[in-house]
């Protein structure tokens, strides 16, 4: 969809272009266009980029926040205060964001020492506070690797790499992860970004995971070294709302500790008894009126997903 879009500009540009060369030179005078300017191939590849909708898809915090530095910081102190008297809490930059959007708190003090009066009384809320997911112990991964960053609960096992694919900065609530080698390299596997968190013992953010892999429904963390033995890309539902994305991340929440299984016909219920990987990714966007099969089948697989024109790359995984 993007690619089609492109090429419709660049093909009105270039028919413009024809149009101007054909018109008379008093007409070009009176519009001061500089037609070969205007028809040259750097015009159009410079006009390419300006116009990438890919590019636009993978706006910054700061786009969408003028006072994004002062939000950041009241996240990470309260993310810090919590932790003195809870351990860790469940609660992403990205929701502690779209929940400031749907209050009518305008003072992020006022805002934030709202959420410090209250964890005692939310702590058992494992949307919002403290989780309380039990820990799926055993372990076994549809990538067939025994990598730190699989089920890890919301815990941060070891201090994750994010030099490469900048994805601290790129990612947000919702995103999906298409990885190639995943699946046992034969399928691919799918998994959903449940937010952006900081981490007080390594003083860092991190990306979290919701995904379904051979032992159930469980957590998992996406760095530079995951996208690398994994091949991952990056996908965006294009057309999805924020408050889409974190009710599709909710859904996937409200399925932890449900076992891995493979059903005949995809479904999005929620008393459903088991999942597969994309139905699982899949079924929570549905839920929000969002078809991301991209055929349509009985089945929706990662490659589905991955293919689908209602999903836009954000981030690829590269060699070097």
């Amino acid at each position: 969809m993007r690619e089609k879009n492109k090429l419709r500009i660049i093909n009105f540009v270039v028919c413009l272009s024809i149009l101007l060369l054909l018109a008379p030179a008093n007409v070009l005078a009176a519009t001061n266009i500089n037609v070969e300017g205007l028809v040259s191939n750097e015009a159009i590849i410079e006009l390419y980029d300006i116009v990438d909708l890919e590019k636009d898809s993978v706006n910054t915090y700061e786009d969408e926040y003028d006072n994004f530095d002062e939000l950041e910081e009241a996240y990470i102190e309260l993310i810090k205060y919590a932790d003195s008297i809870y351990g860790e809490i469940n609660l992403s930059l990205d929701e502690f964001l779209l929940s400031y959007d749907d209050t009518l708190y305008t003072n992020i003090t006022s805002y934030v020492d709202y959420y410090k009066n209250n964890l005692e009384d939310y702590k058992y809320n494992s949307h919002n506070y403290v989780l309380e997911t039990p820990l799926i112990t055993t372990y076994s991964s549809s990538s067939s690797s025994s990598s730190w960053y699989y089920n890890t609960g919301s815990s941060l096992p070891q201090k994750p790499k994010y030099t490469k694919y900048g994805l601290t900065d790129k990612l947000k609530t919702g995103d999906i992860v298409y990885e190639a080698a995943g699946g046992f390299g034969i399928t691919g596997h799918i998994a959903v970004v449940e937010g952006k968190y900081y981490n007080s013992t390594y003083s860092t953010y991190y990306i979290r995971l919701i995904e379904a892999i051979s032992i159930g429904v469980c957590r998992g963390i996406l760095d530079d070294q995951r996208m690398n033995e994994k091949q991952a890309t990056i996908y965006r539902v294009s057309e999805a709302t924020s408050a889409q994305r974190s009710s599709a991340s909710y859904f996937m929440e409200t399925q932890l500790g449900k076992p891995w299984g493979l059903n005949a016909n995809k479904g999005y219920n929620s008393d459903r008894k088991a999942w597969y990987c994309s139905e699982l990714a899949w079924a929570a966007y549905k839920r929000q009126g969002i078809d991301i099969d991209k055929d349509g089948g009985i089945s929706v697989w990662p490659s589905d997903i991955a293919g689908s024109s209602e999903t836009s790359q954000i981030v690829k995984y590269t060699v070097k």
